[in-house]
């Protein structure tokens, strides 16, 4: 493959600063019928919800029009593609692409999860550590007492409001 369909391969891979990516260049790379392939994804009952007809001045270079899918799309339709519609000369790239692709996504995935677990611990870690120093302060301890006092009286309120509201029902009871 030359230099350019790397450089595109580069720019493609679902992680690419647009949300949209362009298919004709891929067409043109691996010798796919792009029309047939435009005319089949607008009429596939989940992937035409994922076109787009937009210019990519990033990629192209100028303002034109072009037919692109969402990242989600594109992973789905290239995935999906049939091999067998790739020349043999080339076909082992376009396996290797697809390979790529999927590589790139269940990597970011399995990584994205590593780093949420990672900051989980950590934070547990520092909520432990500012408890820790925070029971071993004395304005923290005087400042639980007085939360808790401001706590019991707010229920105190409530009780003597239930008893008054209670009392009320009593009474507007014996009127009748």
């Amino acid at each position: 493959m030359n230099t350019e369909i790397i450089e595109y391969f580069d720019e493609t891979k679902v992680d690419n600063q647009s949300e949209l990516i362009p298919i004709e260049p891929l067409c043109q790379a691996f010798k796919i019928h792009f029309k047939h392939q435009v005319e089949a994804l607008n009429v596939h009952p989940s992937l035409k919800n994922e076109v787009r007809i937009v210019a990519n001045k990033n990629i192209f270079g100028d303002d034109r029009k072009r037919f692109h899918l969402s990242k989600k799309g594109f992973t789905i339709w290239l995935l999906g593609m049939d091999y067998k519609i790739i020349d043999n000369s080339i076909r082992a790239d376009f396996l290797n692409y697809q390979y790529g692709i999927l590589d790139y996504l269940y990597e970011s995935t399995e990584q994205r999860e590593q780093i949420l677990k990672k900051k989980a611990e950590l934070k547990t870690q520092a909520d432990a550590l500012t408890t820790k120093l925070l029971e071993g302060n004395e304005d923290f301890r005087e400042w639980r007492r007085l939360t808790a006092a401001i706590a019991r009286t707010g229920n105190d309120i409530n009780r003597i409001d239930g008893k008054y509201y209670n009392k009320q029902l009593v009474l507007f009871a014996n009127q009748d």
